[in-house]
């Protein structure tokens, strides 16, 4: 999948705009992916692979834990 549609799919699963997505997202490479958040208290956060599989998380956790539970193979 394309850079493109990573930030379409973290807009849809976190009720966002594509363009705060794009502002708020980093390359992990570790999950040949991107790690997207919401910059805000409270915001919630997504990891998504080039396959387009997705972990989403809250905001009490980390992003060091939000990784380790997608190298793990947890999915939701």
């Amino acid at each position: 999948m394309t850079k493109e549609e990573l930030i379409r799919m973290a807009a849809e699963a976190l009720n966002d705009s594509p363009e705060n997505m794009e502002k708020c997202c980093k390359e992990v490479e570790e999950i040949n992916g991107y790690y997207f958040w919401q910059n805000f208290r409270g915001g919630k956060s997504v990891m998504l692979n080039g396959s387009g599989e997705r972990l989403k998380a809250t905001s009490a956790v980390d992003f060091r834990r939000h990784l380790e539970a997608f190298l793990a193979g947890k999915r939701n």
